[in-house]
């Protein structure tokens, strides 16, 4: 499963330019080992509930 993400115009060119086994694809596309397995909890401190903006990592 891959998860949503965005880049901007330039960088999508300069990606497709390079090719998917280039160094610059893992610092922009995320990691299939970085979504949560099945069983597994997406937040598992429960603290999304508690953030005042969404997404921030504290």
């Amino acid at each position: 499963m891959l998860t949503p993400f965005q880049v901007t115009p330039y960088y999508r060119a300069l990606l497709e330019t390079l090719g998917p086994n280039h160094p610059l694809h893992r610092t922009v596309e995320p990691l299939d080992d970085c979504t949560p397995a099945p069983g597994e909890l997406a937040d598992p401190l429960g603290e999304d509930a508690h953030s005042p903006t969404p997404g921030l990592i504290h």
